[in-house]
């Protein structure tokens, strides 16, 4: 069932405030990012996992399966501290870390793999300053002059301290810098990476294309979850395609080989209207689904884009992941307009058949529903 709807946003000031609930953490967690992370050509900006809302969704399964549990982490396994929770799940998690689970809000970061810049959202300034106060009482020490502890040398391998299920240290050991910037904790493998993003503004969510991929998050999810995902950018949806599928396939009748890679081109190039950027989520209303939201120039080609996704997933996707199909549409900053277009699964349960299938897609380079191309 398609579900289309305008909605007109009242968001002058792009302030996460004026956001409702299924938005708030995620803009929270996105205003503690800086703006310029948008100009990075990787197709993800940043990670974003909600903490509290994921614990809540275990507890509610009660007695939940640790596998499914992990899986709506998924996303965010490119940060180290929820790496090291799917290492060796919590209770290690907890007691090596220092801290309690409860005690995170949620966890976002960005940057490329060694040098992802990990942010621990705590419940206070409070509660940040103690963890740091309980690092420099074991093996943490300052580095530099910009408040960061450190537990060794950048980037150097320590057999003897490898333990995947500590957040403190890297998976062969490495040492971990850390410092605190008012409610968070920021994480970094090289101090370097650490003392850049405490000067950096934190400003992202108030980026016009940010505030209107989350305006149009809140307008279609209402009272519901957004549990993990991805702020990701045009880059997105133009690595899809598999360059492999493009190499000759090996001896054979020529023709056969020209046409199969004439098929290949011409699906390459069809596609949904170019984005500026967006958001894919792992959300939870009464049954757990997936949420596309892309912004884009204009709504009239928002509209067109909306309905492009749902007939992209239908045909790639509705098979592996069945759901029910929802779009909306809504205007957001400066004449920008977001398409949201979410699938509910068919049953409720902790876990999210849905997303895995985004996820697994997206990892084999098979997810082609947000590929940008040619249009009708």
């Amino acid at each position: 069932m398609r579900l289309c709807a305008i909605a007109t946003t009242l968001l002058l000031t792009a302030s996460p405030q004026a956001l409702a609930a299924a938005t708030d953490t995620l803009a929270e967690a996105l205003d503690r990012l800086p703006a310029m992370i948008l100009t990075n050509p990787a197709a993800e900006h940043a990670y974003f996992l909600d903490v509290t809302v994921q614990q809540r969704l275990v507890a509610e399964a009660a007695p939940a399966n640790a596998y499914e549990a992990m899986l709506r982490m998924e996303a965010a396994g490119m940060l180290h501290p929820v790496a090291a929770i799917h290492q060796g799940g919590i209770a290690p998690w907890e007691e090596k870390g220092g801290i309690a689970l409860s005690q995170v809000r949620y966890f976002t970061g960005f940057g490329d793999y060694p040098y992802i810049v990990n942010i621990w959202g705590l419940e206070s300034a409070e509660t940040a300053q103690g963890v740091l106060d309980m690092l420099a009482a074991r093996d943490f020490a300052p580095v530099g002059g910009d408040a960061v502890l450190g537990n060794g040398e950048p980037m150097k391998s320590d057999v003897a301290a490898r333990d995947p299920s500590n957040p403190w240290r890297g998976q062969i050991g490495q040492a971990t810098f850390v410092a605190g910037r008012d409610e968070t904790l920021i994480q970094a493998n090289v101090p370097e990476a650490v003392e850049a993003a405490l000067r950096m503004p934190r400003d992202a969510a108030r980026n016009p294309v940010v505030a209107t991929t989350l305006a149009g998050l809140d307008a279609a999810l209402g009272e519901g979850s957004i549990v993990q995902g991805m702020l990701i950018s045009p880059a997105f949806g133009l690595g899809a395609v598999d360059p492999a599928g493009f190499l000759l396939p090996g001896p054979g009748n020529m023709d056969e080989i020209r046409a199969q890679l004439e098929a290949r081109m011409a699906e390459a190039q069809k596609g949904i209207p170019p984005y500026l950027g967006g958001f894919v989520a792992d959300v939870q209303r009464d049954r757990p689904g997936a949420a596309f939201a892309l912004t884009f120039g204009d709504c009239a080609t928002a509209e067109t884009a909306a309905g492009l996704i749902e007939a992209r997933w239908t045909q790639s996707m509705a098979e592996k992941a069945p759901g029910t199909l929802e779009s909306v549409v809504t205007e957001g900053v400066d004449g920008l307009c977001a398409a949201v277009v979410t699938v509910t699964a068919a049953e409720s349960g902790l876990r999210n058949p849905v997303f895995e299938q985004v996820m697994n897609a997206y990892y084999q380079r098979q997810f082609t529903v947000l590929q940008i191309g040619e249009t009708p």
